[in-house]
């Protein structure tokens, strides 16, 4: 028997049930959500602290060496706090895949009002090391970077990039540990889909820049025209 079509017609009437005797809370302030809102009300989501990625320009280039990079310019959402960090985390560490719908959203209208992005022709994630795609499940660049892709139609590229060399987690290292952390831990393993190609780098926090630098330096061996980066977050 196909329980499939049963299972469409009962899921909105379940769901009533379980909000009803375990109903939902913001997970930043607490608060019981309003019908319809999943994790985060209104008032904590535009309370995130949104940059100036004009600043944050000339931020990076002081901090990140981006000027000596393969990376023509990198934007990001919001400044990194507590209350970012725990979107971040709900989605890494939590499975709440949910909320990089939301995520995906910020980015892709940042990324649509900026005049240099919308020459972009990939969109190719921050691979995580297979060893920790398995403890973890998934991606949370790639639901990210699909998030973004259904908004603006720019295609992903999942395999083109490869992290061959399992890595400690970054926010364990200091900035100098973090770069030898990332030192040739990428490769790219089909350069027909992206030579010539100019392409964003995904992520959702960006610290030192270490790992985006990394895949850069790999994609740019490859032969891409122009990388852009993006992210969620960013500490500086």
């Amino acid at each position: 028997m196909n329980w499939a079509p049963i299972y469409k017609w009962a899921q909105p009437y379940s769901d009533a049930v379980l909000n009803f005797i375990y109903p939902p809370y913001c997970i930043i302030c607490k608060t019981r959500l309003e019908s319809g809102l999943t994790l985060i009300c209104k008032t904590c989501w535009h309370r995130l602290p949104k940059i100036d990625n004009a600043q944050n320009q000339k931020r990076s280039r002081a901090n990140l060496d981006f000027a000596e990079s393969q990376i023509s310019k990198f934007l990001a959402v919001w400044e990194f706090n507590k209350a970012v960090q725990e979107i971040i985390h709900e989605i890494k560490f939590f499975g709440k895949k949910s909320l990089s719908k939301f995520v995906g959203r910020e980015l892709a209208d940042l990324m649509t009002h900026d005049k240099d992005y919308c020459g972009v022709d990939l969109i190719i994630p921050v691979p995580l090391h297979k060893t920790r795609l398995r403890e973890r499940g998934f991606n949370q660049s790639l639901l990210l970077s699909q998030a973004i892709s259904t908004l603006t139609n720019i295609p992903v590229k999942e395999k083109v990039l490869k992290r061959i060399r399992f890595t400690r987690p970054q926010s364990q290292l200091n900035a100098s540990e973090r770069q030898q952390n990332v030192k040739d831990a990428f490769r790219v393993i089909d350069s027909s889909a992206i030579k010539g190609k100019t392409v964003v780098l995904v992520d959702d926090v960006l610290t030192t820049g270490s790992t985006m630098l990394a895949c850069a330096e790999s994609l740019e061996s490859a032969g891409v025209a122009n990388i852009f980066a993006l992210t969620a977050a960013v500490t500086l």
